[in-house]
């Protein structure tokens, strides 16, 4: 059967795009890019979706790999909303390549980590470094990487992620954790909402070298259930002499318990160094009555 030049054309371009395998059901985006188990993107939404899944990427036919590394690939903004981590991510390492993030919503802007999730994060090689004495910024990547827009240079909630529950009136165990991997996070002026460490019950640890740097912003610098550092040298610093920390450094998520331990574990090598500069609050708030800091080192 002899077939006509615009019919073999048709048959061609069917089996150009079968063969690149639009059947696995995978959603075209444009500014996130594959290389085996590596996903690079562009913007904070498809960095969200990566990991939120709050635009159906991921399918029964494209599930994510077990492990997952995500490259950030320049300056980007996260997207002014909340959203929940994709319950099909196990192991997943965003790497922001030296890059600064902003938040779309500083009271917002963070993936929430289920108290039920036993997922295993790492944010890696953040520089969100400023001078500003004001948290708005203008002229910066907006979310979807299309253009320009104002956002702010930190968030209440932490970097990236945060839980799904705040201060309990009683401990919650989780299997998740929070690893910070040579993150760079310097604050050092007076910013509303500078509270980068604010997991509360997800554990969190450090590896490599860490420098986490805030002055005061009416806030803590953590409100989390522990501090870890399994390797490297990590160093966060607090306050700024003059004006107050709320309550204190650290708030332990479980605040208001009674005869609760908060456990600072730092490896054999590794170093942990903590500066709280106001003299007025103590580096560890508890509410409750009886409770502990325990360093196992």
């Amino acid at each position: 059967m002899k077939l006509s030049t615009s019919r073999l054309v048709i048959l061609l371009l069917s089996c150009l795009i079968f063969g690149f395998g639009i059947m696995k059901g995978q959603t075209a985006e444009a500014s996130i890019t594959t290389s085996g188990s590596t996903y690079t993107v562009t913007s904070g939404d498809d960095l969200f979706n990566l990991l939120t899944n709050n635009k159906n990427y991921w399918s029964s036919q494209n599930v994510p790999p077990t492990d997952l590394t995500i490259k950030v690939a320049n300056t980007i903004t996260l997207p002014g909303y909340d959203a929940s981590l994709y319950s099909g991510l196990t192991n997943v390492k965003v790497d922001f390549q030296q890059h600064q993030f902003y938040a779309g919503n500083y009271v917002a802007s963070r993936v929430l980590i289920p108290r039920t999730s036993s997922a295993q994060l790492t944010v890696a090689n953040v520089n969100n470094t400023s001078n500003a004495t004001t948290n708005q910024v203008t002229g910066v990547p907006n979310s979807a990487g299309t253009g320009t827009a104002t956002a702010y240079l930190s968030t209440y909630y932490g970097m990236l992620f945060s839980s799904d529950f705040g201060l309990s009136g009683g401990t919650t165990s989780c299997a998740a954790q929070v690893t910070y991997d040579n993150v760079v996070y310097n604050m050092p002026n007076n910013l509303t909402y500078n509270q980068p460490l604010c997991t509360y019950f997800v554990p969190i640890n450090f590896t490599g070298k860490n420098k986490i740097i805030t002055a005061v912003s009416g806030q803590q610098v953590g409100e989390i259930a522990n501090l870890k550092v399994s390797s490297g040298t990590t160093e966060i610093i607090g306050g700024d002499g003059s004006s107050g920390l709320a309550g204190g450094m650290f708030y332990p998520y479980y605040n208001n318990l009674n005869q609760a331990d908060f456990p600072i574990d730092v490896a054999k090598g590794a170093t942990l160094t903590l500066t709280n500069k106001d003299a007025r609050a103590p580096m560890f708030a508890f509410i409750g009555i009886a409770n502990s800091v325990t360093i196992n080192n």
